[in-house]
């Protein structure tokens, strides 16, 4: 399992929720974030850096 990769694809995901324009995409899109941050965390086995749940970083983005 390469983590770099699931690691990019869970900013990139966090990045399109922030951005969408609807609620539904900002949902699809933390959704998949969030699936991402379960398979890292699965991947790590136990590494003490982890994945950020979506929804605090979108919080933090869109109050900004």
């Amino acid at each position: 399992m390469d983590l770099n990769y699931l690691y990019m694809r869970h900013q990139i995901s966090l990045l399109r929720a922030v951005a969408a324009v609807s609620t539904e995409a900002r949902w699809a899109h933390e959704q998949l974030a969030g699936r991402y941050a379960d398979v890292i965390e699965v991947g790590q086995n136990n590494r003490p850096a982890k994945a950020s749940r979506p929804a605090n970083l979108i919080r933090r983005a869109l109050n900004a």
